[in-house]
């Protein structure tokens, strides 16, 4: 075929031999070849459970888009079941192709104000490194990192000893307290707010990657670093509908129709990353292993067949290999509560009519939020949302449930969704799944909630109508294939446009609102948590802000 070179940035006639599923010599050839040589590509930074897909089942979705290798980050499963969770990562992957090269998590729990269902400290660390782990996963307590914080920079230290590298989350980190962050010895970052926020980061010598998942999508405004600086393609999470759409052939697709070079586009997708991680995969080299695509055009990127380790793994589209997922216990303890402890009351000794109270205010395809003040009638104690209007109409009460048995539930009011009738209940609540509750009725609330409470996944209910989608496997994932996973995920998204959900992702984007490592205001079962303060605070601003102070 004809090799893309991404070493000396040439397209020639070539000959790839190879044995034992090693590229042992690659030869210049004078005849004249149809169709392209490339790189098997890199998604730089995933999590697999986002997918709601065993690793194997993500493979069989993946590869035949030209995926060879995943650089998964496991923490969703860890934060749940710690190393027992990382192992079920590694052997669900043994059995498939595809090269899953996975992190230690760094921060489980997310900060010591999240509370999951595992603490992992620096002996597991050390441990996932001898069971392969590539690199120390995203570092998302940046505040932790920034004050010093001894056991995290314990952990950053024992990657460094092992010459693994770091891998970052810093979202809006700039200037001094950015100089720190990267000092520690913090080389990626895939969650950059802006161009100018990652350009910054790139001239101080980090690596900000490319991310275009389900929810957050920051391709369009992270193009200009293509073949001005390394970067990375990542997806982070991604759907299994949208995966089966296209992965991180997809971006590459997209960058070349901006106009974007093919050698920078397909360094970003294989040869960088491949290079930083030190995987096995993404070089056509001799010594490597044989994985590349056979691709008809550059311009279309139409990826034809798949080979990984020297064996056509992929062709038009289908994967070549069988899939036979592992399973794992839910890791749930059922909460028991009243529909009455899913909403928000007003503080105690509370008597007016009105109220003033925080919410988090959430934006499509974004994974940061806001404060938002708002204003809500109070009747007979109760605080009520229906009676709002305008920019308020969508004002839903949200509860993050315990899922570990602890009995404790964080309430609150969430903006910006579009709901207008109907619940959500989800055991996808980032990092530490606990359950979490959307909707305006606190009996459809109870209703959504015990319908996933002993086996977890996700559930929608709307007066008598109701669908699930059963997600046994810790809660996060399903022994289903992608496509009838993503199935149940259609019908659970065209229900919740009956309830007049505007947002593109309402599931990924209701997921990281119990996430307190992106700002600015999340819920965790002890309450809201302030992010860039690090503490919790109450959903009631001061007395005085009330139309009616306490007694």
């Amino acid at each position: 075929g004809n090799l893309v070179n991404l070493f000396t940035d040439e397209i020639y006639p070539a000959e790839v031999e190879i044995e034992n599923g090693t590229i042992m010599s690659i030869s210049r050839i004078e005849k004249g070849v149809k169709g392209f040589i490339v790189p098997g590509l890199i998604d730089a930074h995933i999590h697999i459970e986002s997918s709601m897909l065993t690793p194997s089942n993500f493979a069989a979705a993946s590869v035949p888009h030209g995926t060879t290798g995943v650089v998964a980050d496991a923490h969703e499963i860890v934060n749940i079941a710690g190393m027992q969770g990382f192992k079920y990562m590694l052997e669900d992957a043994k059995g498939v192709p595809l090269k899953f090269f996975f992190t230690a998590p760094s921060c489980v729990p997310s900060t010591p104000m999240d509370t999951g269902g595992a603490v992992i400290g620096v002996p597991e660390i050390r441990e996932m490194f001898g069971l392969g782990a590539v690199a120390l996963g995203e570092v998302m307590n940046f505040p932790g990192v920034i004050s010093g914080e001894e056991g995290l920079m314990q952990k950053i230290a024992a990657a460094r000893e092992s010459e693994k590298p770091v891998d970052g989350h810093a979202p809006g980190l700039t200037d001094r307290a950015l100089d720190t962050y990267i000092s520690a010895g913090i080389s990626t970052d895939h969650e950059c707010l802006s161009f100018e926020e990652a350009w910054e980061k790139a001239e101080k010598g980090m690596i900000p990657m490319i991310r275009e998942g389900s929810a957050a999508q920051g391709l369009e405004m992270l193009s200009g670093l293509i073949g001005r600086t390394h970067t990375f393609l990542c997806t982070d999470d991604l759907h299994s509908g949208d995966l089966l759409k296209g992965h991180i052939d997809s971006m590459v697709r997209r960058l070349l129709a901006m106009g974007k070079d093919v050698f920078d586009v397909l360094r970003a997708a294989s040869l960088l990353p491949a290079l930083h991680y030190r995987l096995n995969t993404g070089i056509i080299a001799p010594g490597m292993s044989a994985d590349f695509l056979m691709v008809d055009d550059l311009s279309d990127f139409n990826v034809r067949a798949v080979y990984i380790n020297g064996k056509k793994a992929a062709e038009d589209g289908r994967a070549l290999f069988s899939v036979h997922p592992r399973v794992f216990p839910a890791k749930i303890v059922p909460p028991v509560l009243t529909p009455d402890s899913l909403i928000l009351h007003p503080p105690a000794g509370f008597s007016g009519n009105s109220l003033s109270l925080r919410t988090i205010e959430v934006r499509d395809r974004a994974l940061y939020t806001a404060e938002k003040k708002l204003k809500v009638q109070v009747e007979n104690g109760r605080i009520v949302l229906n009676g709002n209007e305008g920019e308020n109409g969508d004002a839903a009460f949200v509860a993050v449930v315990s899922r570990y048995g602890t009995g404790k539930v964080g309430n609150g009011i969430l903006t910006g969704t579009g709901i207008k009738r109907g619940a959500i209940a989800m055991s996808i609540a980032h990092d530490a799944h606990n359950f979490i509750v959307l909707g305006r009725d606190e009996n459809e609330m109870h209703r959504s909630l015990s319908l996933i409470s002993k086996t977890g996944g996700i559930a929608v209910v709307d007066g008598r109508t109701e669908q699930r989608l059963e997600l046994p496997i810790a809660g996060l994932m399903a022994t289903e294939s992608a496509e009838t996973v993503a199935g149940g995920l259609e019908r659970l998204h065209r229900f919740t446009e009956n309830m007049e959900i505007t947002l593109k992702s309402p599931f990924i984007t209701l997921s990281f609102i119990a996430l307190p490592v992106i700002p600015a205001l999340k819920l965790t079962p002890e309450g809201y948590f302030d992010v860039l303060r690090g503490r919790v605070v109450s959903a009631f601003p001061e007395p005085e802000d009330n139309e009616a102070s306490h007694r």
